[in-house]
């Protein structure tokens, strides 16, 4: 469960988001494992498909017509599951390549 959506509107966010995106997560993951190298073409290019997709969900619309940060709150839930797919922290490898 995500700080701010629950897991069941995660989910159903990156149903639509990999439907459309199918190497969204691939990208994701990337940026995490290096994050030594100039990854801001990557970053800025998943937060303005978070930011398209978010567009599509009702539940989303409805937080977002009283939240102000809705996009950053649901960026933020989701690279957190994402990061979550990557192992528990601590176990987390870094790649310097």
């Amino acid at each position: 469960m995500g700080k701010h959506f629950s897991e069941q509107e995660i989910d159903s966010f990156l149903d639509l988001y990999l439907a459309k995106y199918p190497d969204a997560l691939q990208r994701m993951q990337f940026v995490m494992q290096h994050p030594f190298r100039d990854n801001k073409a990557l970053i800025f290019r998943n937060q303005s498909e978070i930011r398209e997709i978010s567009t599509l969900l009702e539940f989303f619309s409805k937080y977002a017509e009283t939240e102000p940060n809705a996009v950053h709150h649901l960026t933020r839930d989701v690279l957190g599951r994402v990061a979550d797919g990557l192992g528990p922290i601590g176990s987390r490898t870094v790649k310097s390549d």
